[in-house]
């Protein structure tokens, strides 16, 4: 499963701070010896890379560097930028984990949060966001290409007995997504242009 989720939280749940933001997002390594549980999980999950100067051949690099932007920089505290990103706490504490004989370090790790990736045992990217044009990323998935598949129907009983009845209602159907379904029931635009050319 893939999903991109946009959570807008309301007055006594929003991060104010980057005090607020470290209490929920991470992005580093946990401590092996006081959380194995996490540590294996954000070891498995949690690592980007390697790529970079460590491997060049990563499906990652685009124009001979990280398109993801990685490795990060270490950084001693999270602050927010002018832009609405975190530059995200990442110590230089020698923690590391090997992946394909390179060490990687707390500038390898993807930001997340500790109680769901325990829980999903998967990679589960959190990043924190305060602008409103994060609402131009999420839609920008909503409309990323076709949303439909073509299904064919056969009837095994005509093919074995070599008869050729064509119908072609029941061979090919269409399947419509959820979201464009909503949207006929509705009535509302499946596309709009404006203004008209």
């Amino acid at each position: 499963m893939h999903a991109h989720i946009l959570l807008w939280l309301d007055g006594e749940s929003k991060l104010n701070n980057p005090t607020d933001i470290d209490k929920v997002i991470l992005n580093e390594l946990p401590y092996a010896n006081l959380y194995p549980k996490l540590h294996k999980v954000v070891s498995s999950y949690m690592i980007h890379g390697p790529c970079g100067p460590a491997r060049f051949n990563s499906p990652f690099m685009k124009e001979g560097r990280c398109s993801k932007y990685y490795p990060k920089k270490f950084s001693s505290c999270t602050t927010i930028v002018e832009e609405g990103y975190l530059c995200s706490k990442r110590c230089d504490d020698g923690r590391f984990v090997e992946k394909n004989g390179i060490q990687l370090h707390n500038t390898s790790v993807i930001p997340y949060s500790p109680p769901l990736v325990v829980r999903y045992q998967a990679h589960v990217n959190i990043e924190y966001y305060n602008k409103t044009n994060a609402i131009k990323y999420l839609f920008k998935y909503v409309n990323k290409g076709p949303d439909k598949a073509i299904v064919k129907i056969t009837n095994a009983y005509a093919h074995l007995n070599k008869e050729t009845i064509i119908d072609e209602i029941k061979r090919y159907y269409n399947y419509i997504s959820p979201c464009k379904a909503t949207k006929r029931t509705f009535g509302f635009d499946i596309h709009h242009k404006w203004p008209v050319i």
